[in-house]
Order: C-alpha cells, then structure tokens, then sequence
C-alpha cells in the first residue's frame, strides 16, 4: 500500500510543525540582524552641525588651557563659522 501526502512520507506530523518553526525563527533572526545593522549604521552618523560643536568645544578647550591666542581663537572660530 503507498502512502501519498504531506504527513504520509514516514515522519510524524509534528516533525514537519518543528521544521516550520524553525524556519520562521531562521527569518526573524535574520531580519532582526539586518534591522539592527541598519540602526547601528544610522547612529554613528554625526548630526548635521553636530561636527561643527565639536570642533567648537575642542576650539574653546585649547583657548581655555592657554594652547592659542584670542586673536588665534578669534580666528580659528570664524572659519569654522
């Protein structure tokens, strides 16, 4: 007697349930990788601007410690400006 059919290859039914389960646990870790590249690469992007603060603050940092002049600070600022 042949068996034709899904559940009738010789394997239990549940054997074909816990292929589909682990398949779809495939997938979603997949996507869930490729989503938080995608997040991690977005974020190490400065803010538009946000170079121009930085080079400010290190700009007012040397200034403070007596690394440049005012004039020199004066015009470091306003080519960054």
């Amino acid at each position: 007697m042949l068996r034709w059919g899904f559940f009738h290859s010789g394997l239990a039914p549940w054997w074909w349930a816990a292929r589909v389960g682990v398949w779809f646990v495939i997938v979603v870790l997949v996507v869930a990788f490729v989503l938080w590249l995608l997040r991690q690469s977005g974020g190490t992007r400065p803010a538009p601007g946000a170079t121009d603060d930085r080079a400010l603050a290190i700009l007012r940092e040397r200034f403070a410690r007596g690394e440049i002049t005012r004039e020199q600070f004066d015009e470091m600022r306003r080519a960054l400006e």
